[in-house]
């Protein structure tokens, strides 16, 4: 499954993705094991990757991390 991410407000950092089937724990999925995590530079336009998934319903969580500290800064 590919999934690309366009118009990011700039280049900088990275773009964070984890997909999961728990709608009881998303868009907190860290805590499935069993989702799909990601993690690729930012740019104009990207494209993530996610191999080995089955057919079924999925929520994905995206996140711009711009100074690339793993957290959700909000005041900016």
């Amino acid at each position: 499954m590919t999934i690309t991410v366009t118009d990011l407000r700039s280049a900088k950092g990275v773009v964070r993705a984890c997909m999961t089937t728990r709608a009881d724990i998303f868009p907190k999925c860290i805590k499935d094991p069993s989702a799909f995590r990601a993690v690729v530079p930012a740019s104009g336009k990207v494209e993530i990757r996610f191999t080995g998934v089955k057919p079924g319903q999925y929520a994905i969580a995206l996140l711009h991390d711009e100074n690339d500290n793993g957290k959700a800064d909000r005041a900016m």
